[in-house]
């Protein structure tokens, strides 16, 4: 998958994610406006747009499909993503290109997830959980977009994902108070 920085311009401080760590960096710098180039990839252009207007996004119900063949290579695939996702940004992203198909879609892949993560992590697993959307669903690599978000101006991050004009992710509430600065596609 490809990552692309999306900066964000609040003052003179420039708001980016560093693709090696995944962290947050404000820099200091004279600029005159935010600037989204018209290069971008048209679904994230289709998908930024619905980001800053959720209202126009379509209900995604995926469905939990209980009969997959290898449940048990979801779970560890699910094990190692959360694991590299802790360790390190640049490793989980890259494990996250080896595709394991076992979804139709992101709404089926989250759904498993919630499904077999302990409730007290589900908030600390934003990542995580959208690089297990994106490595297990079939529909993510043509109509999928991960995005990291900034609460500005402090510095919290979260991450979620766009799918087929929708938010597959029912029980994410908040995604939508963070301003997108980075995509992973």
């Amino acid at each position: 998958m490809k990552f692309l920085s999306l900066p964000f311009v609040v003052g003179n401080l420039e708001y980016s994610v560093c693709p090696w760590t995944g962290d947050l960096l404000v820099v200091e710098k004279e600029c005159k406006k935010n600037q989204v180039t018209s290069s971008l990839p048209e679904k994230v252009k289709i998908a930024l747009a619905l980001c800053d207007n959720p209202y126009r996004l379509k209900k995604s119900e995926g469905n939990l499909n209980t009969e997959l063949i290898q449940v048990k290579w979801v779970k560890f695939t699910k094990k190692i993503l959360t694991f590299f996702c802790s360790l390190n940004f640049l490793l989980a992203r890259k494990y996250s290109d080896f595709k394991g198909i076992y979804f139709s879609d992101s709404a089926s892949a989250i759904n498993f997830f919630y499904s077999i993560t302990p409730s007290y992590q589900i908030n600390k697993l934003c990542l995580a959980r959208a690089l297990f959307a994106a490595k297990t669903s079939t529909a993510f690599d043509k109509e999928g977009v991960i995005f990291i978000g900034a609460f500005l101006p402090s510095r919290s991050m979260h991450a979620w994902v766009i799918e087929k004009g929708a938010q597959p992710d029912a029980r994410d509430e908040i995604w939508h108070q963070y301003r997108p600065i980075a995509a992973i596609y």
